[in-house]
């Protein structure tokens, strides 16, 4: 009797589930709550002294001088000054990187406009300038293609002229399509291989640029796009930077 009884008490909570009708999500809606600040709403001077002494050490690291600009150095299609910079100093930074673990070196590098979020101001650039720019913690990634996959990244770039930053390459786009391609001051060849700076973010093929997706091979280094940036900044000749002084690598022939 007690099996039956505990067999029937079994049977009726599979029936009473079973029979349940699965929920859907018929409707969503969102709206917007302004928070304004208040007269009435006083800082919490606990909070304030607990976090103090955190944020006087920020506050120094963010304000440390890293270089002195003569112009602001802004970025801009089909590319900038400091599309440009940023893209020299992350081949810099992971040349110098590869040579020291005895690595291939790179051929170019290869970021997305997206990327820079802030211009460089005139003066002083600080530690918080190169956050500010770059917000983010990708990391560099090197990666290898071959040579046709490379032409389809210069036709990407051709087609789409959102000038996504290069360097140690220049191509000319004449009808959306990429002509007259120099890597490491050489015509593309397409039976090599190439290595490729670039960005962890990309190699996942974002901002439309699948062609990572035909990747060879991925490398992920431990070096952060923003730290590479603040390395090499004060190496940098900011003059080479101004607007009148840049070497054309991006070049748009109707």
């Amino acid at each position: 009797m007690m099996k039956f009884k505990l067999f029937f008490s079994f049977a009726l909570l599979i029936a009473l589930f079973s029979c349940k009708t699965p929920k859907t999500i018929v409707e969503t809606n969102f709206k917007s709550i302004a928070v304004l600040p208040s007269s009435t709403l006083l800082p919490d001077t606990s909070i304030i002294n607990r976090i103090a002494p955190y944020k006087e050490i920020i506050d120094k690291e963010m304000t440390k001088k890293v270089a002195f600009s003569e112009q602001a150095i802004d970025k801009d299609i089909p590319e900038g000054p400091l599309n440009q910079l940023i893209a020299d100093n992350v081949f810099t930074e992971t040349s110098k990187y590869l040579k020291s673990n005895n690595s291939d070196d790179i051929d170019m590098v290869l970021l997305n406009h997206g990327g820079l979020r802030k211009s460089l101001p005139k003066g002083d650039i600080t530690i918080g300038n190169i956050f500010e720019l770059m917000p983010f913690d990708n990391t560099i990634a090197v990666v290898t293609f071959s040579g046709e996959t490379m032409h389809e990244l210069f036709d990407f770039l051709a087609s789409k002229n959102e000038g996504h930053p290069i360097s140690n390459a220049s191509f000319t786009a004449r009808n959306k399509k990429a002509e007259n391609i120099s890597i490491n001051n050489k015509p593309i060849d397409l039976t090599k291989t190439y290595r490729v700076a670039t960005s962890d973010y990309l190699t996942d093929g974002n901002d439309g640029m699948i062609f990572f997706k035909k990747a060879i091979k991925t490398e992920l280094l431990p070096i952060l796009i923003r730290d590479a940036i603040i390395h090499q900044l004060p190496n940098a000749n900011l003059n080479m930077y101004k607007k009148e002084n840049l070497k054309i690598r991006n070049s748009i022939q109707e």
